[in-house]
């Protein structure tokens, strides 16, 4: 097998080590890396679920009778989520405690949470638009916004 394999390498080595080969080859190692990876979020998957998205919980509300709304929307509190956000505001409360606005990755509905920036100092400084993964509990959910509170926040660097 070992000889077979070797054999090929020796009659293709013209191919296989020019650039189209290198390539190849490198593509072929990163395809399996990234397979191989177990790690695809940055929280544990089997605390924090990422489904169902933002979205889809606002759309599944939307989808109920106006009666069974309250209903539905309680359905989903206390559900341990993590999602990728994009910040859109800040607001200062008491002390340390701010409010975040998140957008669901640049798109509607709105995600709130109050954190302290004794614990996210970085907040101070990251600008509109820029990316976070929060992981918390859904504790409320009323129209197009959805609050959470936060267990674990992980910045996005650019």
């Amino acid at each position: 097998m070992f000889e077979y394999i070797w054999n090929n390498i020796w009659d293709n080595k013209e191919w296989l080590f020019s650039g189209v080969g290198i390539a190849l080859i490198s593509g072929l190692i990163f395809i399996v890396r990234r397979i191989l990876s177990n790690k695809k979020w940055p929280f544990d998957e089997n605390e924090f679920k990422i489904k169902p998205f933002p979205r889809d919980i606002v759309k599944e509300v939307d989808s109920v009778p106006p009666f069974q709304v309250n209903e539905k929307e309680r359905s989903y509190i206390g559900l341990k989520i993590q999602w990728k956000c994009t910040l859109q505001d800040i607001k200062k409360r008491n002390g340390d405690e701010i409010l975040i606005s998140f957008l669901d990755r640049g798109n509607y509905p709105w995600i709130y949470c109050n954190v302290s920036t004794n614990q996210y100092p970085e907040f101070k400084i990251l600008k509109k638009g820029e990316s976070a993964w929060v992981a918390g509990k859904i504790e409320e959910i009323r129209g197009n916004t959805i609050s959470v509170v936060i267990e674990k926040i992980k910045i996005l660097k650019k």
